[in-house]
């Protein structure tokens, strides 16, 4: 299984690049994705943005994140974590995981009650569709996974999956 954090975003709203805000831990963003991502069922992990994976289509927002990831890797199946989603736990990402596993020919996104249309796992062969998406000028990931079909995974009781976008949003 492969990792993917998504971090080509231009942190507008923050007002700086989100990969280096460092957390309580001491851990900046994108080391505590790749910590979490170490510690789950993902055995590789890649940067989508800037230093790592670059979008095949600049500007069109998460989903050419996504699909460059999906046509630079090998792998069959794709987990994605936003960077700016600090407290996400590895064992939500096993949830995900195991249910990509059982339908491996779907994204699987996570519920937390709401879609979180970037924390989702994403079969390889949806790379084409994505392609065409973006050719067409649709650009909205939660409105493709709706149109397109995907498992929803609600994730149990815990934290939510609470994305870090303001400056006042980074934890304490």
């Amino acid at each position: 299984m492969t990792g993917v954090i998504l971090a080509g975003g231009k942190s507008s709203r923050m007002g700086r690049d989100k990969r280096s805000i460092i957390l309580p831990g001491g851990l900046s963003m994108e080391e505590n994705c790749r910590r979490i991502l170490s510690q789950s069922l993902c055995r590789d992990v890649f940067l989508s943005g800037p230093g790592g994976i670059e979008d095949l289509h600049p500007g069109k927002g998460p989903l050419a994140g996504i699909e460059a990831a999906l046509h630079k890797t090998s792998s069959d199946l794709l987990f994605f974590l936003p960077c700016d989603m600090p407290f996400v736990t590895p064992d939500q990402v096993n949830l995900l995981l195991g249910s990509a596993l059982r339908e491996p020919h779907r994204p699987s996104i996570a519920m937390s009650p709401y879609m979180e249309p970037l924390f989702a796992v994403v079969p390889a062969i949806w790379k084409t569709l994505i392609s065409n998406a973006i050719a067409l000028g649709h650009l909205k990931v939660g409105k493709l996974w709706f149109d397109c079909g995907f498992t929803p995974v609600r994730l149990p009781f815990g934290k939510l999956l609470i994305d870090v976008d303001y400056p006042e949003d980074i934890p304490a």
